[in-house]
């Protein structure tokens, strides 16, 4: 029975079983997808359903050895603690209230390895965006309040606009597509590696005035 998870990904246990919630689904012709150790494993069969949970079985799809853009509720972050030390620590600031209350600005965690910064702003037109990436640094973008969506794509074809910046560790290209719309609300974080070329901060129909949290985890 196929189903797609959109924007979702779920990482396994040593016998390949992920548990993920059956309302996150909806049926369809697509798959489950996630990355560990550098390989994304996807759908291949239902194990079992217990207490209202669905446990699939998957596969590994040896051909990819980057890791998958995430977007998931902050309420699944606990399943993504297995991909890295620092990004588990970076997940659980966000469940710090002190951190979600945090005044406008950077604050550091362990120095340059991990730290966050909080920014206020209003979403704008797609026409206004333009991508960029970083080559020292994950982002987890998180959405405190307001809504955004954030156009997600590989860097193979993308024009610089402004070169890399190494003190600032980040680089600029023109729009282009195709892309990945990520719709971003309150409670939902993205996980972007350095191969993933972003554009932040877009709008819906309207502007909407945008809180968010930015943890910058150094790659490991």
């Amino acid at each position: 029975m196929p189903l797609t998870l959109p924007g979702r990904s779920y990482l396994t246990n040593k016998k390949g079983v992920a548990t993920v919630s059956p309302f996150d689904f909806v049926q369809g012709p697509s798959f489950i997808s996630f990355t560990k150790e550098g390989y994304e494993y996807v759908f291949l069969d239902f194990h079992s359903q217990k207490n209202n949970k669905i446990e699939v079985v998957l596969k590994q799809d040896s051909n990819s050895e980057r890791k998958t853009m995430i977007c998931d509720k902050l309420d699944n972050a606990e399943m993504y603690y297995g991909m890295g030390q620092r990004i588990a620590q970076g997940l659980a600031l966000l469940k710090d209230p002190a951190v979600l209350a945090s005044a406008p600005g950077r604050y550091e965690v362990d120095g340059e390895n991990l730290y966050f910064s909080v920014d206020e702003y209003d979403s704008k037109p797609e026409a206004q965006g333009r991508f960029e990436s970083h080559r020292k640094y994950v982002d987890i973008q998180y959405i405190v309040s307001g809504r955004e969506w954030i156009g997600v794509r590989e860097l193979e074809g993308l024009k610089t606009e402004t070169p890399y910046d190494v003190k600032k560790d980040i680089e600029f290209y023109d729009r282009a597509e195709p892309m990945t719309r990520l719709d971003m609300e309150a409670g939902t974080f993205a996980i972007l590696w350095p191969h993933d070329a972003h554009m932040p901060g877009r709008m819906f129909e309207k502007p909407e005035r945008v809180r968010k949290i930015v943890i910058k985890v150094r790659v490991e």
